[in-house]
């Protein structure tokens, strides 16, 4: 299956570059543009997945992942794109993990065919991102949220279709396997690596839209998870959505966006409600060195335990660290790693600018949870998680250098058992882009 599906790429890679050559064969030789890409980071933290002081849960590594690969446009109307990845982790903290080479995997393959049949149509097709490409990130971002920022693929099959300059709708199929079933790997390992507990299906349309100073996405997007026998309850999920952006007055602007789900969750009905606001005050340096202030809210529905349904939010496809690094670790007992759900949060996030070479952000979280607690962890009665400080420094040292630091802590509330204890998180990055 794999090493056929592998073929497949390859031909569709052929004849892609036979069709464009046989369009364009008397204009100049195609762009080419070659990826190279170097990522050194080192975190540590403490308590952060299980709140016990006394656990030894402490972790301290570096990560270091390494991206090689190409773009190509062999006419204007097509594009190829392929990446090699490895990421590998060498841990100071506990001991007892051994630093692993790990494996060299696809971490893209496309082709994408602009302006098809003259039309304002663009297909891709293939392993592809989609980095911030739909709204901020609250439905859809990150395909593969098992191997954290290691990869953020889609194996999928994309349209986007431009009515014009402010009117675009994107339809999309994505298929991911609990573990990668479709491409060839370098070293893989025993155990695979996981991408997400079960293998899931994915179908949407999304509209982007502007009206005047209004800016409108719609979305209606279905996904449907398989069983396994760690994971046996299957899902199908429906969302429908949308997402506004709008000036208020003069430096002051809005951002909220809501969503409802439907479907199913095994034999019972799925009925839930996921949104997130913003207002942000675009300060400009009236106050030195403050470029920005925001003021905000989430809520994401949780599980009822006293109904036949479930309400519990589903995250879709957003489980990466949208509003926290460290606290999507502290999911890992409740439900899974950044699985944002039974969630509530206001938010005040401060956005700082120092010069043009260096920036920065502070947050500050009072977090609660819309059910209270049933499952020994977290173990408390309430519905207060507790209080949350983000803090991120980032650096521009030339076009190919830039890094940054995070710091964040975390004080549980009253949702967690009484012993629980805070978590202290730290990272540092420095990235290499060629």
């Amino acid at each position: 299956m794999k090493k056929n599906l592998a073929v497949l790429f390859a031909l569709i890679m052929v004849v892609a570059v036979g069709v464009s050559f046989a369009e364009e064969a008397k204009k100049a030789p195609s762009p080419f543009k070659l990826i190279i890409q170097e990522r050194f980071r080192i975190e540590t933290y403490d308590n952060a997945i299980s709140l016990d002081e006394g656990a030894t849960d402490s972790n301290s590594y570096t990560r270091n992942k390494t991206v090689l690969g190409f773009l190509w446009n062999p006419s204007s109307k097509w594009e190829i794109g392929f990446k090699f990845a490895n990421e590998n982790r060498t841990y100071l903290a506990p001991k007892s993990k051994q630093a692993s080479w790990n494996e060299v995997f696809v971490d893209t393959l496309y082709v994408k065919w602009k302006n098809v049949a003259d039309l304002p149509l663009t297909l891709t097709l293939g392993r592809q991102e989609w980095p911030m490409q739909f709204g901020d990130g609250f439905i859809i971002m990150d395909g593969t949220p098992l191997d954290g920022s290691r990869s953020f693929y889609f194996n999928a099959i994309r349209a986007d279709y431009a009515f014009n300059k402010n009117h675009q709708l994107t339809a999309f199929v994505t298929y991911v396997n609990d573990h990668d079933n479709l491409m060839f790997r370098i070293n893989e390992q025993t155990p695979a690596q996981g991408l997400v507990e079960q293998p899931e299906v994915g179908y949407g349309l999304y509209y982007k839209g502007k009206f005047k100073d209004l800016n409108l996405d719609l979305y209606a997007i279905r996904k449907d998870t398989d069983s396994t026998s760690k994971y046996p309850i299957e899902s199908g999920i429906n969302t429908f959505g949308a997402r506004i952006k709008y000036p208020l007055v003069k430096d002051l602007a809005v951002v909220a966006e809501g969503a409802l789900q439907s479907g199913s969750y095994g034999d019972e009905d799925r009925s839930a409600f996921g949104g997130n606001f913003h207002f942000d005050y675009n300060v400009n340096k009236k106050v030195p060195f403050v470029k920005g202030l925001s003021v905000g809210g989430i809520y994401l529905s949780g599980d009822d335990q006293g109904t036949a349904k479930m309400e519990g939010w589903d995250p879709v496809f957003s489980r990466w660290p949208k509003w926290s690094e460290s606290y999507i670790y502290t999911f890992v007992k409740e439900k899974a790693v950044a699985y944002w759900s039974n969630f509530t949060a206001l938010y005040v996030t401060l956005q700082l600018d120092f010069d043009p070479s260096v920036s920065g952000q502070v947050s500050y979280y009072h977090m609660g949870s819309d059910e209270k607690n049933v499952n020994p962890f977290p173990g408390g009665t309430g519905k207060t998680r507790g209080d949350l400080v983000t803090s991120k420094l980032s650096y521009k040292i030339n076009k190919y250098l830039t890094g940054h630091a995070i710091w964040e802590n975390f004080q549980p509330g009253n949702f967690y058992k009484d012993s629980a204890a805070g978590h202290n998180w730290l990272r540092f990055e420095l990235l290499f882009q060629y």
